[in-house]
């Protein structure tokens, strides 16, 4: 997508069909551009997860995911220091992973409080005034079928431990 889109994009945010940006006034976006304008320099925010379980569903609910799978980790939950990144494409050189891209010489991530961060993970978590509401595991019978998939970047079936893991309904 960096390859493609990025000579043509302002921003470019990466996500999994699975994530969802969110904040609480309904605006992520414009928070989001707030952050860049501070500073030249800044070449991603870096935005943190706010991990969903199963709300203690073993099937597969109809409805949309924001209204079946309403509790998560609290912010101090571990699995929530991880980010997904809005860049300026132009100051991407490339991702090491799905969630830490390599900026260019004199470019950085911040968090959203606006922080210098490095990496796929963050000391504190933040959940304003932007997160990502990530819905990891859904209900037990869909976690089965996203465990048989494997990862994007390994074929290997996921361990069932990682539904346990994850599965906070706090």
């Amino acid at each position: 997508a960096l390859l493609h889109f990025g000579k043509t994009s302002e921003y470019m945010l990466f996500l999994d069909l699975d994530e969802f940006l969110y904040s609480a006034d309904g605006d992520p976006l414009s928070h989001l551009t707030q952050i860049f304008a501070r500073n030249r320099h800044i070449g991603g925010v870096a935005i943190n997860w706010a991990i969903f379980g199963s709300a203690h569903r073993v099937s597969m609910p109809e409805g949309l995911v924001i209204e079946s799978y309403t509790l998560r980790g609290e912010e101090s939950f571990e699995k929530n220091r991880h980010v997904k990144t809005l860049c300026r494409p132009e100051s991407v050189v490339g991702f090491i992973n799905p969630h830490a891209a390599v900026y260019g010489i004199g470019k950085y991530a911040v968090t959203v409080a606006g922080v210098e961060t490095y990496g796929p993970l963050t000391e504190q978590v933040l959940f304003e005034p932007v997160r990502i509401n990530h819905y990891f595991t859904k209900s037990l019978a869909e976690f089965a079928l996203k465990r048989n998939r494997g990862k994007a970047d390994n074929p290997t079936p996921r361990d069932m431990n990682e539904f346990n893991l994850h599965d906070v309904n706090d």
